[in-house]
């Protein structure tokens, strides 16, 4: 027999994820009707609703694509389209806009619905980030946001089950989406206006991006493994002691 309590609590959890299951899923069920791609998907579709809106126009624009994302869809694919409507700069504007609207949604869904779900249940990869998240939210949460195509929706779900208070997520969040926020929106500007030059700025941009990250990564690493050798040292030598 399941003890009382404990059956309450499982079926607590299923409502709650069955909840955000049905949002999500609605969600991306909207996502993929043709109808709803062709009408906020096609660039030229779009940009000509925003000229036909003015300033209205591109408040729209950020609450769909911020919805957007806060329900799944990549961030990335949201800067290089803002970037295709408004122009690199503009672009940026609007794309870290949605992009952190985005991350408020699911970062409230996870804290307001998901959080004692996800910590009982939570896998150990997972658990890993969620520890750090606990210890030194501000930097791991700016660190991981800095990953090139990280998965952002996670990172939010574990950015609100944790216990990090919404004003380092939102800075953390902010400054680490930054960076790619400008490539991608450089990147869908290029597109748009069939500019090399600007393509070849992007490009040179992400390299150089993801060169930077791959050498802070490495020397991470390499201090962590000196430490723990060091503790492993120290260790050995009080036993001999």
């Amino acid at each position: 027999m399941i003890p009382v309590r404990r059956k309450q609590r499982w079926l607590k959890d299923a409502f709650r994820i069955a909840i955000v299951a049905a949002i999500f899923g609605t969600t991306a069920y909207l996502l993929s009707l043709p109808q709803v791609r062709a009408e906020f998907f096609d660039v030229d579709h779009v940009r000509s609703l925003i000229r036909a809106h003015g300033p209205g126009g591109i408040l729209l624009f950020i609450s769909l694509t911020a919805l957007a994302i806060g329900f799944g869809v990549p961030r990335l694919w949201v800067s290089a389209l803002a970037g295709g409507l408004f122009g690199a700069v503009l672009g940026t504007v609007v794309g870290q806009i949605a992009s952190m609207l985005g991350a408020i949604i699911t970062f409230s869904i996870a804290r307001l619905l998901l959080r004692s779900v996800v910590v009982r249940r939570m896998p150990s990869q997972l658990r890993v980030w969620y520890d750090r998240f606990n210890k030194h939210g501000f930097f791991w949460l700016f660190y991981i946001r800095l990953f090139p195509f990280a998965n952002a929706t996670v990172t939010n779900v574990i950015g609100g089950v944790a216990q990090v208070s919404f004003w380092t997520f939102l800075v953390a969040t902010f400054l680490g989406y930054l960076p790619e926020t400008l490539i991608f929106a450089i990147f869908g500007s290029s597109a748009a206006k069939k500019d090399a030059l600007q393509f070849f700025i992007a490009l040179v941009a992400l390299i150089v991006f993801l060169g930077v990250e791959r050498l802070w990564q490495y020397a991470r690493k390499r201090r962590e493994r000196a430490a723990q050798e060091e503790r492993t040292s120290d260790s050995q030598g009080v036993e001999e002691a």
